[in-house]
């Protein structure tokens, strides 16, 4: 719009205090309903946390240093990699959180535990316009048997993650 010189076509953006009140009535109104059965049952049975290896000893003391390791895909890979998810019924996103889990389970050696992702909470409930910072950390809990193959694993973990989103 800026650079045809003209104003631009939005509506005004909701309010956010507002999104918020309401938020809290709703929960208050369904008291936990269909979404909080759904997660009392994903953690019905415990889920211990994920205990992976490390490579020095423990120190008494908490040490919160950390580092980022980043690697881009190419285009291409892309590509293949969103072929790879269509052809089993997944999202790219399905795809990548199946192989994470997997990697966590050979690395940690468990069957259960919970990868958090985050989530927008302001899709899917008539705020795309909304300005602020909604973002829910969804816990996934990641359940692994060594006798799946991986296109089945892949295509629960994708209808597990919507039925996630959806809750």
């Amino acid at each position: 719009a800026r650079l045809a010189g003209t104003a631009p076509a939005l509506s005004p953006a909701p309010s956010f205090g507002a999104y918020c009140t309401g938020a809290i009535k709703k929960e208050a109104n369904e008291g936990g309903g269909p979404a909080e059965s759904y997660w009392l049952n994903e953690f019905s049975s415990p889920v211990q946390p994920l205990n992976l290896p490390a490579d020095f000893e423990k120190s008494g003391e908490p040490d919160f240093r950390c580092d980022t390791l980043a690697d881009l895909l190419s285009p291409s890979e892309l590509r293949e990699l969103r072929k790879v998810a269509g052809k089993s019924g997944a999202t790219l996103f399905g795809l990548l959180m199946s192989a994470y889990q997997i990697l966590l389970h050979r690395i940690g050696r468990q069957q259960r535990f919970v990868v958090g992702f985050p989530s927008a909470g302001q899709s899917g409930n008539g705020q795309e316009n909304l300005v602020g910072h909604c973002v829910n950390f969804l816990p996934f809990v990641a359940e692994i048997d060594e006798e799946t193959p991986f296109s089945d694993f892949l295509k629960r973990t994708q209808s597990r993650l919507l039925d996630s989103l959806d809750h």
